[in-house]
């Protein structure tokens, strides 16, 4: 009895004094953790936001250099010096030049090019005199006509911006201008007698804002010391901001009518300055996060302590002789601790077991979700490869489908493939069993295409001392991490042509004639995608089986390969995908990589694209109910009133008692397309249904539809449906 309250003594001492240092530990350690978190977090703000306007700056920098590009293309150009009355002709080649300018590039809404010595501008429709221009056709919020005249007629050797204007006038609709514009003059070196003007709509810089969640941010765009563009989500004062910044890139902490700010600036090479603004709050709530946890922390380490101290003792005492009763046959009371620490052992055993289990279940779901495209950021791709235990960093990977026909042994021949592939340097290998079309998906990293090859040579080499049939087809080597589906179903492909060609072998893809279906699958991604797109934003669910039933027809009229049926169905359901607002269970039911691979027929296509495009429908139709009442009133106004050519941006922002940017900004992160975009959709919708039920001339359903240019709705209608109105009345009544 002496021993054992002795012992009982000891234990309980021990725990005392440990539990006091360790007390003491999590107060120092806690101090410590709060000074890390803070400096270490603020670092991550700063750094996110120096992230955020790179992309923008670099975004940007790509569309000036654009500019630039046109400038020096129309320096050298012929057709852009000559005057009005001595070779009246060149002014047609200038026109037609500046139209392919303007095709090609569609983030400026329309360019004019003025020629100093002829007093008259030139775009790619019309030609016009700078008076016309500037009393008439574009009125500048901010510029009188003769301030804008004085402006382009003065000789200036270096770009000038001016900053978001408000643009009025009879052109401004018949071109597409937005309402709000940045407006761009470009100087034409050497002689700097021909001046370019660009209208950039402010709508573009709001998409050029946006985070990659698609939030806006405190940002601003600043040249020459004025404010250019800006987006905010909350009103700071432009002459309150520019006092708080300088010349330099910086990164600071900037007090603003009585708010904190954390500021970041950066400026490019051409002059142009960004600057991103959050609010202190947004920092402190991250922080305060991290400090709730610390404090938690050190709540459940040290109070338990106190509690447990008068207690412990004999709670310990109790539990040994507990463990020693469960790990004893006969029941006996003991104290026997060679006894526990056997029973400590097989437990830990038995927990690496389920680590083992838990690590092998990571990696198949890893194998799957980078098989199905899963991921649209290489940052979380990597962080889960990396929580697998994956090593994706070789720079290379292949899939290989594998299909045998042993009965039974299957285990034992991709037990010995894994041990092979374990042992091999410089590659990393793993798969899951597609037990429905009984093969294994095999996807190896590595740092050369010979070795990938080399390595299922040898798979398939084990594969065959086992079973007669034994069938390896691989994908090309890619080097993007985010084709995981389309090496997938480049191996699938090469694997279903196994009966076609020498299955003792390893069959590539690259060799069995499949070279150009990738570039025929982006040819018909251009022509053939965009209307089906459009139909099913709108919820027309006529429409979008028409759709779906042109781009069947299409596609075997140019006789497309299986690999550009998948790639193109591969895009559709992706689509679709980010279109789904229901159970991603029930969408799982309808789509992923592997159904997809299983379709080898056009009816299979239709039929797993038709339920699809259905299931989308019918969510969109439930969402619909949920969206706030200033959209849902605004496509209403487009349904009803879209015969009407002067509705537009403008006035439809009036009608609702708002501004043009606000319903831009409101309509589009709740729908995904711009209120132009919706209401070029229901015009254009309309003029097919008047083109297959009525006779109406081209001209005539073009004024229905409100287009007052029969030329502009030609051209519109060809855009969106890649065929004339002519040719789609006449293909529709076949």
């Amino acid at each position: 009895m002496k021993g054992r309250k002795k012992t009982g003594q000891n234990i309980l001492h021990y725990v005392i004094a440990s539990n006091v240092v360790i007390v003491f530990i999590i107060a120092i350690l806690g101090g410590y953790l709060f000074r890390f978190y803070y400096k270490k977090m603020q670092e991550d703000f700063y750094k996110e936001n120096s992230v955020y306007i790179g992309n923008i700056a670099k975004t940007h920098g790509n569309e000036l250099q654009i500019l630039q590009d046109i400038s020096m293309q129309i320096a050298l150009s012929d057709s852009a010096r000559f005057l009005l009355d001595e070779q009246p002709t060149k002014s047609a080649a200038l026109k037609k030049q500046l139209n392919q300018y303007r095709s090609v590039n569609q983030f400026f809404d329309v360019m004019y090019c003025f020629y100093q010595k002829d007093q008259y501008l030139f775009n790619h429709m019309t030609s016009m005199s700078i008076d016309l221009f500037c009393d008439t056709a574009y009125r500048l919020e901010n510029y009188n006509p003769e301030e804008l005249k004085e402006l382009l007629c003065t000789t200036q050797k270096k770009l000038m911006v001016l900053s978001e204007e408000t643009v009025e006038g009879e052109l401004v609709y018949f071109y597409d201008v937005q309402a709000r514009n940045v407006i761009y003059i470009y100087p034409v070196a050497p002689k700097y007698d021909t001046i370019l003007i660009f209208f950039i709509g402010a709508d573009h810089y709001d998409d050029l804002f946006a985070d990659e969640q698609g939030n806006q941010r405190n940002t601003w765009l600043i040249y020459n010391g004025k404010v250019v563009a800006e987006s905010e989500s909350e009103e700071i004062d432009d002459e309150l901001l520019l006092s708080q910044i300088g010349d330099e890139n910086e990164q600071k902490q900037v007090k603003i009518e009585g708010k904190n700010y954390l500021l970041t600036k950066e400026t490019d090479d051409v002059g142009f300055s960004y600057v991103a603004v959050q609010p202190m709050n947004v920092f402190t709530d991250r922080l305060r996060i991290h400090l709730w946890g610390i404090g938690v922390l050190i709540i459940l380490c040290c109070v338990p302590t106190f509690l447990l101290i008068g207690i412990l003792s004999s709670r310990v005492l109790g539990g040994v002789k507990n463990i020693n009763r469960m790990l004893s046959s006969e029941g006996e009371e003991t104290y026997d601790l060679g006894k526990i620490e056997v029973g400590i052992r097989q437990l830990v055993n038995s927990s690496e077991d389920m680590k083992q289990d838990q690590m092998s279940l990571r990696k198949s779901r890893f194998i799957r979700s980078f098989l199905q495209s899963k991921y649209t950021a290489l940052e979380i791709l990597r962080r889960d490869a990396a929580d697998a235990e994956i090593n994706i960093s070789y720079g290379l990977q292949m899939v290989g489908v594998i299909g045998s026909s042993a009965s039974g042994n299957e285990e034992k021949i991709f037990e010995q493939i894994l041990e092979f592939i374990q042992k091999q340097e410089n590659l990393e290998g793993y798969g899951i069993h597609l037990v429905n079309t009984n093969q294994r998906v095999m996807v190896l990293f590595g740092e050369s295409e010979e070795n990938l090859y080399q390595a299922f040579d040898k798979i398939l080499r084990i594969g065959q001392v086992h079973c007669d049939e034994f069938v390896v087809a691989v994908s090309w080597a890619h080097r993007s991490l985010l084709n995981g589906s389309l090496a997938y179903l480049e191996a699938n492909t090469a694997y279903d042509s196994r009966f076609l060609v020498d299955s003792s072998q390893v069959i590539r893809f690259t060799e069995i004639g499949q070279n150009s279906s990738v570039s025929n699958y982006q040819n018909m991604r251009s022509r053939y995608m965009v209307q089906l797109e459009n139909t099913i934003r709108v919820g027309n669910e006529q429409e979008v089986e028409k759709a779906i039933h042109d781009l069947c027809k299409k596609l075997e009229e140019e006789n497309a390969t299986l690999l550009t049926f998948r790639l193109l169905y591969d895009e559709v359901l992706r689509f679709l995908m980010d279109q789904w607002n229901g159970d991603e269970k029930d969408w799982n039911q309808v789509y992923n990589v592997f159904t997809l691979s299983r379709c080898l027929t056009m009816e299979d296509f239709t039929s797993l694209l038709t339920e699809a495009c259905h299931m989308i429908l019918d969510t969109k139709t439930d969402v619909k109910s949920h969206q706030s009442e200033l959209v849902v009133k605004a496509m209403e106004i487009m349904q009803k009133t879209y015969s009407d050519p002067d509705l537009n941006m403008a006035s439809l922002a009036d009608q609702l008692g708002i501004s043009p940017v606000t319903l831009a900004v409101e309509f589009k992160n709740e729908t995904g397309i711009s209120p132009s975009d919706y209401l070029a959709v229901v015009r254009l919708e309309r003029a097919k249904e008047l083109l297959r039920t009525t006779d109406q001339l081209v001209k005539q359903v073009s004024e229905a539809v409100g287009y007052e240019d029969d030329h502009v709705f030609i051209r519109r209608f060809k855009k969106y449906t890649g065929k004339t109105p002519g040719q789609y009345r006449k293909e529709s009544q076949q």
